[in-house]
C-alpha cells in the first residue's frame, strides 16, 4: 500500500508542475508562431512529458519555480517530494547580527525558550492534517478507479481493433505497392510495414509498435488516384520515421494516470495537431512544388470521403478532425525547406527552456548555516553562571517531546538535553523489541539503533549488520576486519555523536563508547550532505539521531505506509535537524523498525502494526 502512496504523491506533484509548464509552453508557442518550424512546435511539448515521467529533476537557480514561493517551497526545499515543514525560522532574516547580539546577552533559560520558540513544527495552519490526508485517502481510491476505467477502455478498444485486423487481408495490388515501396525508399524506411486492407479504421492510420501495419481503408482505396495515394503514405511513413507511433502510446498511458488534470488532456490535444502538422511538414520536404499544392487537396479529399470519428486511440492516422483543417492548410500553402529545418535560434530557445523547465528551485543553505552559527554563538557567550543554570535546567526536564508534522507525514522528536544519558542496548542471542531493551535497563526513552538481518532462511532469529561497540568493546563484528570504512553512528567516551565512514581501528583511536554500522550521514560538521535531489531512498518510516553544538541529542522517528503518514526522504530528515540546529546527524534503520519508546509506552505508529524485534536501540537513560 505505501509504494502505491508513494506513487500516488509523484502523479499529484507531476501533474501541478506539469500545469504550469503547460501554461507556459502555450504562451511561448504564441509568441513563436510563425517563426519557428513546426518541428519546434512539436518538440517543445517533449519537456512536458518528460516532467510527467521521471520522479527527479536536479536542481537550478534558473528553474521557473524559483519564481513562485509555494512552488518553491514545495519543490526547493524538498526536491520532488511533496513534503513541507513550517518553521518561524522561514519568516526570520537570520543574518541580522542585531539578533546574534541580543540572544548573545539574555541568560541561558532565554535562549533556550528563544530556540525552543524558533522551531515549531506545530504550526497552526496544519490543524487540518488528518481531514487532508481522509480525503486524500478518498482520492486514491477515486483515482484508481478512474484508471482502471480509461484502461479497460482503451484496451476494449485496441483489443477489438486487434481482432478485426486479423480478419483482415494484406493489400495485394502491384500498382499500389510500388507506390508504397517508392515511398519508404525516399524517406529511407527499411522497416518491414505492410498494408493492410480494412473496415476497422475510417481514415487511413498506423497502427502498433513492434511489427507497425498500415491499415487501409476500402473505402479509400476505391476513391483516391495514385497521386493521392502516394500523399498519405508519405504522411503516414512520416510517423513511423518520426515514432509517433511510440509518443501516442505514452500520450494514452500519461493520460489514464492524469486522467483527473483537464490542462493534461488539452495539451495532449494540441500535440496531436501539432504532430499531424508536423508529419504534413516532413512529407512536403521531400516533395516537388506541384505535389505540395496538390497535397492539401488530398487532405480535403479524405476528409470528404471518410465518415464517422477520424481518431482511434493507439493508432496515428492523417486527419484529425475539421478543426485544425484551415490551420494545416495555410502551413502546406507556406511551406518552404528551410522552415521545416531546424534554426540555431530555435535550438536555443528549446535549450533555454529545458534547463527553466526541466530543474527544482535550488535550496538555500542559509538557513543551515545561520541555525549553526547562532547556536555556536550561543555556546560561547555562556559563562560560569549560566553554565550552572543550564545544568540544573537540564536536571528539571532531562528529556521532552515534540510532534513533528509536514504535509504528508507526522513523527516524533526526542530532545535529550544530557548526552552522557545516551547508551547502547543490544541483544545477540535473543530476539528483543525497542521496549523491551528499554525496560530492561530502566530507560525513560529509547528507539531502534542498527539494522539486522534473518540468521538464516528458515530462521525467525536475527544478526547484527556491520558491528556493534558496547563501552568501548567490539562485541560484534561480521566482517572481522578492522580496516574496513563503514556507515558508524556512535558516541564517544565526550559524549560526542560520531557519524560517518569510519574503520574499527578509527573509532578505537577516536575514543568510541558506543557505536552500531549504519547511515548514511546526513549532516557532519553542520554541512548537509544531501544537496540535491531527496536523497535518492524514496519515501518510508524513518528513524535518525542527531546532536547539536550544546549536547543535546535529538532522537527523530517519521511513521509512514499509512494515509496518516506517507513517510519521508533523506532530505525531510534532514531539513529537520537542519531547522534544529543539529551540527552532525544519521540515518538509522527505518522501514517496519522505526520505534520510539517513552516513559513506559511506545509513542509513534510502527509500520508493521506493532513492535519488530531489533538488534540494537539507543536509549535516554534517568
Amino acid at each position: 500500500m505505501w509504494r502505491l502512496l508513494d506513487f500516488f504523491q509523484f502523479i499529484i506533484i507531476s501533474s501541478v508542475t506539469s500545469s504550469i509548464l503547460i501554461c507556459i509552453i502555450l504562451f511561448v508557442k504564441r509568441i513563436f508562431k510563425n517563426t519557428l518550424s513546426a518541428n519546434w512546435h512539436f518538440y517543445i511539448w517533449l519537456i512536458v512529458l518528460v516532467r510527467l515521467m521521471i520522479p527527479y529533476v536536479p536542481e537550478s537557480s534558473v528553474s521557473v519555480f524559483n519564481l513562485a514561493p509555494v512552488m518553491a517551497n514545495l519543490l526547493g526545499n524538498q526536491g520532488n517530494t511533496p513534503v513541507e515543514i513550517k518553521s518561524n525560522l522561514d519568516h526570520q532574516d537570520q543574518s541580522k547580527p542585531q539578533n546574534a547580539k541580543a540572544v548573545e546577552g539574555a541568560t541561558v533559560e532565554q535562549n533556550l525558550e528563544a530556540q525552543s520558540k524558533n522551531i515549531q513544527f506545530t504550526d497552526k495552519k496544519h490543524n487540518g492534517f488528518n481531514e487532508i490526508h481522509e480525503l486524500i485517502s478518498k482520492f486514491i481510491i477515486l483515482w484508481l478507479a478512474g484508471v482502471l476505467i480509461f484502461g479497460v477502455y482503451i484496451a476494449f478498444i485496441n483489443l477489438r481493433l486487434l481482432f478485426k485486423i486479423r480478419r483482415s487481408d494484406r493489400l495485394n495490388n502491384e500498382s499500389t505497392n510500388r507506390i508504397f515501396n517508392e515511398c519508404k525508399s525516399i524517406l529511407k524506411i527499411n522497416n518491414g510495414v505492410s498494408i493492410m486492407v480494412t473496415t476497422a479504421v475510417n481514415v487511413p492510420s498506423l497502427y502498433g509498435l513492434v511489427k507497425p501495419r498500415l491499415l487501409m481503408p476500402k473505402n479509400t482505396l476505391e476513391n483516391v488516384n495514385n497521386c493521392e495515394l502516394k500523399h498519405i503514405f508519405l504522411h503516414e511513413l512520416s510517423h513511423l520515421k518520426r515514432k509517433d507511433n511510440v509518443i501516442n502510446w505514452l500520450l494514452i498511458l500519461l493520460k489514464a494516470l492524469h486522467w483527473f488534470n483537464p490542462l493534461i488532456w488539452y495539451a495532449f490535444y494540441i500535440i496531436h495537431q501539432d504532430c499531424e502538422i508536423a508529419c504534413d511538414a516532413l512529407a512536403l520536404s521531400v516533395m516537388n512544388h506541384e505535389e505540395k499544392v496538390q497535397y492539401g487537396y488530398t487532405i480535403i479529399h479524405l476528409l470528404k470521403i471518410s465518415s464517422g470519428s477520424h481518431y482511434m486511440p493507439g493508432t496515428v492516422g492523417i486527419l484529425d478532425g475539421k478543426s485544425q483543417l484551415r490551420r494545416r492548410i495555410i502551413m502546406i500553402s507556406l511551406f518552404n525547406k528551410k522552415s521545416f529545418k531546424w534554426s540555431a535560434a530555435g535550438v536555443l530557445i528549446l535549450v533555454v527552456l529545458s534547463f527553466m523547465l526541466l530543474t527544482n528551485p535550488r535550496n538555500s543553505s542559509a538557513l543551515t548555516h545561520n541555525t549553526i552559527q547562532t547556536d555556536t554563538k550561543i555556546t560561547a557567550s555562556l559563562n560560569n553562571a549560566d553554565i550552572n543554570k543550564e545544568n540544573e535546567l537540564k536536571e528539571k526536564r532531562p528529556i521532552t517531546i515534540q510532534d513533528i508534522k509536514g504535509s504528508f507525514f507526522k513523527g516524533k522528536l526526542m530532545i535529550i538535553s544530557d548526552p552522557s544519558k545516551i547508551t547502547l542496548a543490544y541483544s545477540l542471542k535473543e530476539d528483543k523489541t525497542v521496549s523491551e531493551m528499554a525496560k530492561e535497563a530502566n530507560a525513560i526513552g529509547a528507539i531502534n539503533a542498527g539494522g539486522f538481518k534473518p540468521q538464516s532462511i528458515d530462521s525467525s532469529a536475527i544478526s547484527p549488520y556491520g558491528f556493534i561497540i558496547k563501552d568501548g568493546k567490539v562485541v560484534y563484528d561480521e566482517l572481522n576486519n578492522y580496516e574496513i570504512k563503514q556507515d558508524t553512528v556512535g558516541f564517544t567516551y565526550k559524549d560526542q555523536l560520531l557519524v560517518g565512514k569510519f574503520t574499527l581501528s578509527q573509532l578505537k583511536k577516536y575514543g568510541i563508547k558506543d557505536a552500531v554500522c549504519f547511515g548514511p550521514a546526513i549532516i557532519i560538521n553542520g554541512s548537509p550532505m544531501i544537496k540535491e535531489g531527496d536523497g535518492g531512498w524514496g519515501i518510508a518510516p524513518r528513524t535518525a539521531i542527531g546532536q547539536k553544538s550544546d549536547g543535546t541529542v535529538l532522537f527523530l522517528v517519521i511513521d509512514g505506509r499509512s494515509v496518516a503518514s506517507i513517510g519521508a526522504t533523506l532530505k525531510d530528515v534532514q531539513n529537520i535537524f537542519i531547522k534544529n540546529g543539529v551540527l552532525n546527524a544519521s540515518l538509522l534503520d527505518g522501514g517496519s523498525s522505526t520505534t520510539m519508546y517513552y516513559s513506559g509506552s511506545i509513542i509513534n505508529h510502527p509500520s508493521s502494526k506493532g513492535e519488530r524485534s531489533i538488534a540494537s536501540s539507543f536509549l535516554a537513560l534517568p
